[in-house]
This record gives C-alpha cells, structure tokens and sequence, in this order.
C-alpha cells in the first residue's frame, strides 16, 4: 500500500471522490481535460498463478491535446481523493510511455502506454564477460539500464536475504534480456517483478500482505472459487532436465505429501535457491475471485490483501478507472496451472523468426551473425555450459566454467583452426602441447604439435585440409591437390 498521510486517511474513512491529472510533454490535464473517457490501468503479478515473472503495467487514456505530442512521450499519473471541504496531496499511480495513438476527426486522440517494463526487452550483455554476483546487483543493473530506481523494500530484501547469480547470460545477437534476469531472480525469491506507482523496480513475493482493503458488497460483481491447496512442496528446474526440489526427502515421502507443488524456472536454480522459495511460500494458499466494479481505496497495490465478503485473498490483478469512485475490476485467476511465465520468445526462437522474416528479402550471411546457444553442460553446481556462436568468418565452440570464468575453445575461421583456453580477461593458448591423429587401424600417424617459431599451439587448414606442422607417419602422404591447382594440401592415407 502507498503511504499516506493523516488527511488522506481521514478523507477516505467518509464520503469521498478521485480526482486525477495526467503530466504529458510539459502540460498538465486534468479531470475536466479528459472527461471524454476516464484513464484506465491494468496491471498484474502473473496471468496464472506462479512466480518468476516481470509483467508490465498499461495505461489507456483519451483527450484533446494541448499541442504536440513526440513519439514515446513520458505519461506521469497522478491521483488524489476529496471529500469537497479538502484535498489530499497528489500521488503517483504510475509513469507510462505511449505506445500506439489513435485521433478522429475531432482532434481527439487516445493512446495506449506501458510502464517501463517494456524497456526490460533489451539483450542484457551484447558483449564482454560474465562474472559471479548478487541478485542485487543484477536488479541494479537493469534498473539502471532502463532508467529507472529500485523500490526500497527489494533493496533491503535482496541485501538481507543475498543470493548469487553465478551463470552467464547469453551473450550477444538474441541474447538473454534484461526481463528474463529479472523473471531468474524473481523465481529464487518467490515473487514476481512490476514496476511500482512511483516508476521503481519493485519484488512482490508470495506471501500474507501487511494490508488488507474490504470490498464487500460494493462491487457490482463477485464470483469467489474453492481455494487451492496449501503450498508444501516447490520445483526450481533449470531447463526441462535439471531441477531442484525442497524440501529434501525421498521420493516416497514426497509422492505422500498432500500440498501444493508450485513450480517455477530459475536458469542459476540450485538447492539453496530451492530451500529458500519453500521457506517464502510454504503454507501459502491461493484464493481465486473476481469482484468487477469494485470501490476501493486507490492506494492499494499488487500484492495487497482484499477481503470479498468475508474471503481474503490478495490483489493479483487489476483493471482500475479512474472515475469519481475509482472502480476496479480485481482478479485472481481462476486457472489452477501453476506455473505460468509473461510471454516472451526465448532467444533461439527471437533467432528464428529473424531468419524466417529475412526469407525472400536480403539475408546476407556475410553481415548478419548468428547466433545460438546449443547446450548445456550443468554439474550439480551449474558451473559449466557449452555454446556454438557462428559467424560469417568464425565458427567457434567454447565450454565454460562460469565459477573460474575459464573457457575452453575451439575456433575455426581464417586463420585457420585454433584450439586454446582463455579466461575472463585474457586469452591464453595452449603451449607445448601435441595432438595425434590416428589411422583407420587406431595407429598413430601424425601428430600435430607446439609452433616451434612463436610457441602457439595451431593447426591451420586451408579450405578444410590441415598443411601445418605435420609429422607424417609411413602410411601418410601430404600431395597437391589433384581437381585444380589452388595450391591447397590434402593428406592422404596410403594404408
């Protein structure tokens, strides 16, 4: 719930009505300015029941503009209520950017906006190197990116409670977003990220709200369902194979269990993360409703209580109009799916329909990079990932630890094929060290071995065919190609 001082809350015990007023490129609009439609926002947690989501929060509002209005203008919300006699002061009830605008021949224009969740769609490392760190400082950093604060309350609960994020992001073209983070760290808090009223970053977790409004039988609709079972089990999976569970019993004790099992995907997911989310949302119970046209203090939050003719639940969801009485439409859905993330398309499936909207136009593959992360290679800490990233000149398959930050490589490009190891500021390539290629029989044949001249440790191949540094064995021949004379090598098995 939103502070307010002692003449808010005496004017909201009695008689009331909203006022509002909306700031947009440098003018002000009032009440009377937009009575041709009342502004309406929405906003929610999740559109089902579960964590491990970054939703946006959207803002429909109608009026005659006062002058020019730019492309993507700031739309600052203010609301206030009164009881005639007085007003409280202005408060926030959000900061929107537009979206899309839609004018009749009257001049009169409406406009859809979102908040600046919408900015958290950016590839959140386009380069460089991944380093072991705090959920804190990952929320600070996409904070900061969007331009936005961190709500105090997520500051000093990821500062007490700290977590780290030890697994690099995708890095690069159709790399992992600045959203998908924050969905990983909402998960191993057991919450879900929005952007507040005032315009901050803010964690809402599962769990029994400070406050609770009653709606009673002011809405003009209330339909309440069963509510779920109590939460007693969760499921932290990193992909669709790696998972983990809390709490730690053996299978037969789990199967005996009657709860809950609330399910959630947490790329950096580890045992401690798993114990952690069931110490948030053991014993929690989902109670599903809807009260249409409800009347209710302006002040109330996602993630507040409501109490509906005798049945508490929180405020997952909600449409508010901000008409005199500032009516709501609050929601929590009915689906009993329980895992549920804010659609988005994960990077390989951004890298496709790229490609497939490029068929029959110019795809140059000489100017465009793909790239795809291919596999994962996770040992019971989530240290090590695999991951292919082809270029026009480059093709280059690296495992990395993401603990040490060491990356083991091979590279085939120009320069011929490299295979070397690196660390997180430096690469290094292996010295003194030797491969041996074997014959049909299981022999060894050849070797290729240390540059004796710089010390690198390099195979170079020329359109395919390895010419450098080679010990031939006996049943090995390296000739001049035999279809032209481009000069390359081929080596040959003599048997």
């Amino acid at each position: 719930m939103q502070t307010t001082d002692l003449t808010y809350q005496t004017i909201i015990s009695g008689p009331y009505k909203v006022e509002y007023k909306a700031e947009i490129a440098g003018e002000t609009y009032y009440n009377g300015d937009m009575r041709l439609a009342f502004p309406e926002v929405s906003s929610g947690l999740f559109d089902k029941f579960g964590i491990g989501n970054a939703v946006a929060a959207s803002l429909k509002i109608t009026l005659v503009p006062k002058g020019v209005i730019p492309a993507m203008s700031e739309i600052d919300l203010y609301y206030r209520v009164t009881n005639g006699v007085n007003d409280s002061s202005w408060k926030s009830k959000g900061v929107y950017f537009i979206d899309t605008r839609k004018a009749d021949k009257n001049g009169v224009m409406t406009f859809e906006a979102y908040d600046s969740m919408l900015k958290a769609e950016y590839i959140f490392m386009e380069s460089g190197s991944w380093v072991s760190t705090t959920a804190l400082a990952v929320v600070n950093m996409v904070a900061s990116d969007i331009g936005v604060s961190v709500e105090a309350g997520t500051t000093s609960l990821l500062t007490t409670d700290s977590m780290q994020v030890p697994i690099v992001p995708i890095i690069g073209e159709n790399g992992t977003t600045g959203r998908e983070m924050l969905c990983g760290v909402a998960a191993m808090y057991g919450g879900n990220f929005i952007i507040d009223e005032t315009g901050a970053l803010k964690l809402v977790q599962l769990v029994t709200p400070a406050n609770t409004a009653t709606v009673g039988k002011l809405a003009e609709n209330i339909d309440i369902a069963d509510a779920f079972d109590a939460i007693d089990r969760v499921i932290i999976k990193v992909d669709e194979k790696s998972y983990f569970r809390s709490p730690e019993v053996s299978d037969a004790t789990w199967e005996a269990m009657t709860g809950r099992i609330l399910e959630a995907k947490c790329p950096w997911a580890s045992q401690v993360v798993a114990d952690y989310v069931l110490t948030v949302v053991e014993d929690f119970v989902y109670q599903p409703y809807e009260a249409i046209g409800a009347t209710i203090d302006p002040a109330y939050q996602l993630g507040d209580g409501v109490t509906i003719n005798g049945t508490t639940s929180l405020i997952y969801k909600q449409t508010l109009k901000l008409d005199p009485r500032c009516a709501a439409d609050l929601i929590a859905p009915f689906d009993k799916e329980v895992n549920h993330e804010y659609p988005y398309r994960p990077a390989a499936q951004r890298a496709l329909s790229e490609a497939e909207a490029a068929i029959g136009t110019r795809l140059s593959v000489a100017e465009d990079a793909i790239t795809a992360e291919v596999a994962r290679a996770i040992s019971s800490e989530n240290e090590v990932r695999s991951v292919i990233t082809q270029t026009a000149t480059d093709i280059r398959a690296e495992l990395i630890d993401h603990i040490t930050g060491q990356r083991r490589f091979i590279q085939y490009g120009a320069d011929g094929l490299t295979l070397g190891e690196e660390g997180s500021l430096a690469k290094q390539v292996l010295t003194n060290t030797s491969v041996v290629m074997t014959a049909p029989d299981g022999g060894e044949k050849y070797s290729v071995k240390a540059d004796p001249i710089d010390g690198e440790y390099k195979m170079f191949v020329v359109n395919g065919h390895i010419v450098n540094y080679l010990e031939l064995g006996d049943h090995w021949m390296l000739v001049a190609s035999a279809s032209d004379n481009d000069n390359r090598l081929t080596i040959r098995w003599k048997g």
